[in-house]
């Protein structure tokens, strides 16, 4: 999804296999604070813009659940915390026993986010973990196509390298086995990338 004025549109979607499973259409709209998506962007926008999106909302939040949260001082504090774990969620707040969790991403210039929706009867502590994961991963495959970063520092993954060669072979450390044919090659060197807004970086003290 992406932000349309203050509102988060739907731009692409998948559905699940299961046979009770959420669906939203391509192309709908639904204001940010009620969607795991929409609190997602929130937490990129700098402070003043989110400012900004709190005063020029102010007592047009829509309520479409009991558990809707819409109060300015509340959202703030769950900004907070979503800027900090790097992902966001919703219990309840769009559908009524619908959850969600989403991860923001940046390509460029555009400000975005993936977001995973199930029945609340699934969304357990497990799975909400492997969800996280799972949109982790997809972020990073985004941000490597198009050769850009993304704006958080807690985006990170384990790659590797050959030693020796020029220039060096750097892969994730799951495709290495595939790409490196001969165990007499030189040894690998390991270390955790951090994508920031300018591109993949060595983060700090990793070896």
């Amino acid at each position: 999804m992406v932000p349309e004025g203050w509102k988060a549109r739907i731009v692409a979607r998948c559905s699940s296999e299961q046979a009770l499973r959420y669906a939203i259409t391509e192309g709908d709209t639904k204001p940010p604070h009620v969607l795991a998506g929409g609190k997602a962007i929130l937490s990129e926008l700098p402070d003043k813009l989110l400012t900004r999106s709190f005063d020029e909302t102010r007592g047009q939040r829509e309520t479409l659940t009991q558990t809707t949260t819409t109060a300015h001082s509340k959202l703030r504090k769950q900004i907070a915390i979503f800027r900090e774990q790097g992902s966001a969620t919703a219990i309840y707040e769009s559908t009524v026993s619908i959850s969600s969790i989403a991860r923001p991403i940046c390509l460029g210039d555009t400000v975005g986010a993936l977001s995973i929706a199930m029945p609340s009867i699934r969304f357990l502590p497990e799975l909400q973990n492997r969800s996280v994961h799972a949109l982790k991963r997809a972020v990073i495959s985004l941000c490597e196509e198009r050769y850009t970063g993304c704006n958080w520092n807690k985006l990170e993954r384990l790659v590797a390298e050959r030693e020796g060669f020029e220039p060096s072979i750097r892969l994730p450390v799951y495709r290495i086995s595939s790409a490196a044919h001969s165990t007499t090659l030189p040894p690998l060197r390991m270390y955790r990338v951090r994508f920031r807004a300018r591109g993949p970086g060595r983060s700090e003290g990793a070896d």
